[in-house]
């Protein structure tokens, strides 16, 4: 049985971001290039949508290699447009595309609030999947005394203490958000796959 695939990329700024030379936008594109390889080889149509903000490039679904082509190639040029992340307008953009029967890979670092109306929607019209990029200083940051760090999305410059008194603080926020938005996916019934470093390596 032949399926739509449709890949939703987030090239927002913090997905350009990487505590080593290892940027998780890299690892999106890989990944995405693989689910794109195995579609073409089970014969099923793949589309692209690339997004941040807002939807930057709508590649509608189809088979072949010359369609497994036109994605990587639009995969391996991307570039950051913007800054900030909307995965409400992404849900609501692939609500209104009502593709039956499709499967839907979200490949972001899902860092952004204010979509659980809008993925509740999606996840009644499509079978999703999230995978979830995140960088070794998402999930726990070290303590290295006092910081100056730029947020990639807003561009604000904020002066961080991560000595060990507050460290903890620091990393149980990071955790918090990780839970959050886990628990709207499992609300929702949608299966969420978490790259990490250790993971992202094994590509390269």
């Amino acid at each position: 049985r032949h399926r739509v695939i449709l890949l939703a990329v987030d090239i927002s700024s913090s997905c350009f971001f990487g505590s080593d030379t290892h940027l998780k936008s890299f690892s999106m594109a890989q990944i995405a290039s693989i689910l794109t390889l195995v579609g073409q080889y089970g014969k099923d149509k793949v589309g692209l949508i690339v997004f941040s903000d807002s939807v930057h490039e709508y590649i509608p679904p189809s088979n072949g290699p010359h369609q497994s082509h036109r994605i990587m190639q639009a995969l391996l040029s991307i570039t950051p447009s913007t800054r900030t992340t909307s995965l409400k307008k992404l849900f609501s953009y692939v609500a209104q595309l009502k593709k039956r029967d499709a499967l839907l890979f979200v490949l972001s670092d899902f860092i952004d609030t204010g979509f659980e109306k809008n993925v509740a929607v999606v996840s009644r019209l499509y079978d999703c999947i999230a995978v979830w990029f995140r960088d070794p200083f998402e999930i726990a940051f070290p303590s290295v005394g006092f910081l100056t760090c730029e947020d990639p999305e807003t561009g604000e410059h904020v002066f961080v203490d991560t000595r060990k008194r507050n460290i903890k603080k620091i990393n149980n926020a990071l955790q918090a958000q990780y839970e959050k938005t886990r628990t709207i996916f499992s609300n929702n019934k949608i299966d969420c796959i978490s790259i990490e470093k250790q993971q992202a390596d094994i590509l390269t």
